[in-house]
């Protein structure tokens, strides 16, 4: 008979399992069966906390990813937005960098959105609370002076989408490691993202 675990270490280990049957055998390959059998679970425990796999593989992404939403409420708490901004930028590029298995991962979650839209209405929330997250930042900025010029939820949206496309080359890339990658594309958003253009504009002027 096996012990039944306290809820939290039960979808911890769930995870866990899912991530290294996930990474082993892609998502075709990947079976809730031997997801539950890694995990110490039966198939119907699995079925339980998560519906299948689409939902498993995004719980399991956005579970990883934890750390990353702590890297923006830490940003949130600066007392400069900009300065707020360039740690969030440098912190999450950092995380994804440090993790290459992991952030294959989230590219095989990437690919199952394309495939779903289920899987997309699952993941949708958590972008909404990243970009509304980075557009208070933004505001923020613009209100105490720091930015100008900039729209804020248009320019949360820019640079959500170039750190999702940025990870893209810090995972291919083979001329550098990945945090050298993640070092120079840092440096390239800061200079992008934490600016307005009336900033940018007065500061290319001869």
């Amino acid at each position: 008979m096996r012990t039944r675990m306290p809820k939290a270490q039960r979808v911890t280990g769930l995870v866990d399992a899912a991530v290294a049957e996930f990474l082993e055998r892609g998502y075709e390959g990947a079976s809730m069966e031997r997801i539950a059998s890694r995990a110490g679970v039966t198939k119907g425990g699995l079925y339980h906390h998560f519906p299948g796999k689409d939902a498993l593989l995004i719980f399991a992404t956005q579970a990883l990813a934890q750390p990353v939403f702590r890297i923006l409420t830490n940003a949130m708490s600066q007392a400069s937005p900009v300065g707020g901004l360039a740690r969030y930028i440098k912190g999450s590029l950092g995380f994804w960098a440090r993790r290459p298995r992991q952030l294959e991962l989230f590219f095989l979650t990437m690919t199952k959105l394309a495939e779903s839209p289920d899987a997309r209405r699952g993941y949708s929330g958590s972008y909404r609370e990243t970009t509304e997250a980075v557009a208070t930042l933004y505001r923020r900025g613009l209100e105490a002076g720091e930015l100008r010029g900039l729209e804020p939820r248009a320019t949360a949206l820019a640079l959500v989408a170039a750190l999702d496309g940025a990870l893209g080359m810090i995972l291919i890339d083979p001329r550098q490691t990945a945090t050298a990658t993640a070092a120079a594309i840092h440096r390239a958003l800061v200079g992008a993202f934490t600016v307005g253009p009336q900033a940018t504009a007065r500061r290319r002027t001869p």
